[in-house]
């Protein structure tokens, strides 16, 4: 928005331009908020506006920065979390694996093969009785 006052003079006469984009460089919007600050405004109007409009610019720029770096900084305080948490579970990961493979190679044989006959031998065991239990029928106990 532009607001003009006053009575115009003869010669009078002002130029409006579209503002600058935000400058993403915070050294140099400190460095033009410093050169703004050396020009003397003592009754000069332009002066004054136009230190108004810099150290104004210059706050929103400074904000936008800050923004920016505390966006980014969270967007890396997720990344870093999430590298510690794939490490964490890296790292069960490999403890468990050492552990699989330590009671893979450090079986005793004579103990898994005897293990594996009382299993074997009690599934047979078992699949006789169902055999044998199914061919009852109370009908032929009634008609022989």
């Amino acid at each position: 928005n532009v607001t003009i006052s006053g009575t115009p003079a003869s010669g009078d006469s002002f130029t409006v331009t579209p503002a600058t984009q935000g400058n993403t460089d915070v050294f140099a919007t400190i460095d033009s908020v410093i050169t703004a600050l050396q020009q003397p405004v003592d009754g000069n109007q332009a002066a004054a506006a136009n230190l108004t409009n810099v150290v104004s610019t210059a706050a929103g720029e400074l904000g936008n920065s800050l923004t920016n770096v505390t966006t980014v900084q969270a967007a890396v305080g997720g990344r870093e979390q999430q590298v510690k948490t794939l490490n964490s579970v890296n790292g069960n990961e490999s403890t468990q694996n050492t552990n699989n493979l330590t009671n893979i190679t450090d079986i005793d044989m004579s103990t898994v093969l005897s293990q594996f006959v009382l299993v074997q031998n009690a599934l047979t065991a078992a699949q006789k009785t169902f055999a044998a239990a199914s061919n009852l029928s109370l009908f032929q106990v009634i008609n022989p």
